[in-house]
């Protein structure tokens, strides 16, 4: 397990147990996470804002939106 943060962060998902897991997981990984989201309709503002490296992103909230909106 690693310890120093290399890479950061958005979280999007709904399921506050799931969120609160990886909110724990991916700080031990090096990972610090600079926003958690809980809607499709609020990851591009918290992607504009926070600039992450990786997005951690439950595909069930982008229904109706699609693919397009990672694009963006």
């Amino acid at each position: 397990m690693s310890t120093a943060v290399s890479h950061t962060a958005v979280v999007c998902e709904d399921d506050q147990v799931l969120a609160a897991a990886l909110g724990s997981l991916l700080p031990a990984e090096g990972f610090r996470v600079l926003a958690r989201v809980e809607r499709g309709s609020d990851l591009l503002a918290a992607v504009r804002e926070h600039d992450p490296a990786v997005l951690v992103v439950d595909a069930a909230l982008l229904a109706g939106q699609g693919v397009g909106l990672l694009t963006e």
